[in-house]
């Protein structure tokens, strides 16, 4: 962060970095984790040339603060060293334009708002959480990725979804549903046949989860603040499921899988009934 934000930053006892101050290229290597921050009120609207000294850099996280979508507008090659394995970027509003820079060895990236790239900038990639644009092109791209898990920060559509990921070149193995109004049904889901874990969270229209059952893989099963799901005993029927999460989803008939509760390795459960 600039020097001049110091007293604002909000952790205590961090060690900080000011990237309009004086540095040592040798304290910069060895760098390997680095918040990147700004107050509200005084954006960051760039990114600081000193990241190209952090050659050892593995997670990079650029704000939640204040931080402008026009971030990485100037961004060239060069200055996110290569190294970099984890990537988030938190805006709160606006798009993001990924401007072609290429991270050849980045596993995990996070964007909380729409962001345009093109896949062939992010060639090892194995996770992502991503806001889809309206026309799902940015969605569209992710799939040519060699995906392991994807997280989809709001669900713009119904059932089309799964249509969508079957198109996935990596073989999904985990998949996150977190956020939206317009998916009523799982249906579909079972074309997915890999996974191994899914999350559904904030899904306000949610009714049937029948198509789980199509997924003789799963193993982990994660339902958060879903509190229209009609048919909760599908759960009994999930033949390898070993860890389950029900939190915030009110009223969906706990006493009908009470028994499959039971009988996992693993199980988080709160606000349900």
């Amino acid at each position: 962060m600039h020097g001049r934000h110091e007293a604002a930053f909000p952790t205590p006892g961090a060690e900080l970095v000011f990237f309009n101050a004086p540095f040592n290229t040798e304290r910069l290597a060895r760098i390997e984790q680095v918040h990147l921050w700004s107050p509200p009120g005084d954006k960051l609207e760039a990114l600081p040339e000193i990241l190209k000294e952090m050659r050892g850099l593995k997670t990079l996280s650029i704000g939640p603060g204040s931080i402008a979508p026009s971030i990485m507008d100037g961004l060239e090659e060069g200055l996110l060293p290569e190294s970099i394995e984890a990537l988030s970027i938190h805006l709160g509003t606006g798009t993001l334009a990924w401007p072609g820079a290429m991270l050849p060895n980045l596993r995990t990236l996070y964007v909380d708002v729409p962001v345009r790239f093109d896949a062939s900038s992010f060639p090892a990639l194995k996770v992502l959480s991503l806001y889809p644009d309206k026309s799902l092109k940015n969605l569209r791209q992710a799939l040519a990725l060699p995906l392991e898990e994807l997280n989809i920060l709001n669900v713009p559509v119904d059932g089309e979804i799964f249509n969508i990921l079957s198109a996935s070149v990596g073989g999904l193995e985990r998949l996150g549903l977190l956020g939206g109004t317009k998916l009523k049904s799982l249906d579909g889901i079972e074309t997915l046949a890999a996974l191994t874990s899914v999350w559904l969270k904030n899904l306000s229209s949610l009714t049937d989860i029948r198509a789980l059952v199509g997924l003789e893989k799963l193993k982990k099963l994660d339902i958060q603040y879903c509190k229209k799901i009609a048919n909760i005993e599908v759960i009994n029927d999930l033949s390898a499921l070993r860890e389950l999460t029900l939190v915030g989803c009110g009223k969906v008939g706990l006493e009908k899988i009470q028994a499959k509760i039971e009988s996992l390795q693993k199980r988080t459960i709160g606000a349900t009934t």
